[in-house]
């Protein structure tokens, strides 16, 4: 198993976010995707770091792009700079630099 990361624990606060307001049980998410109710809360607690592939399934049915689903994740872990992952040439309204970087080192 690979060992989970802060970033595992906000993807799965994220899905857990998501599915509820969706209305939805672990089974049913689990049913939507093709897999078993236990993984669906060993990702929702953090316990098991999703593949990519399984990332997209989450993403497709929790009607997200799965861009979306990561950018998410990211400001749950780290509220300062919500376009970690936009890819553009800005200025981080956090720190003030024009590129894109995914800490402030604090």
């Amino acid at each position: 198993m690979i060992p989970t990361s802060p970033i595992s624990w906000q993807l799965g606060a994220v899905i857990c976010e998501r599915r509820t307001e969706l209305g939805w049980t672990q089974a049913e998410l689990a049913r939507r995707i093709g897999t078993a109710r236990p993984l669906v809360s060993r990702i929702e607690s953090g316990t098991h770091r999703p593949s990519l592939d399984t990332m997209f399934a989450y993403a497709v049915a929790l009607e997200l792009e799965p861009e979306e689903l990561v950018r998410r994740a990211r400001i749950r872990s780290n509220p300062d700079h919500d376009h970690a992952f936009e890819g553009t040439d800005h200025d981080c309204q956090a720190c003030g630099e024009g590129r894109v970087h995914y800490n402030h080192g604090r």
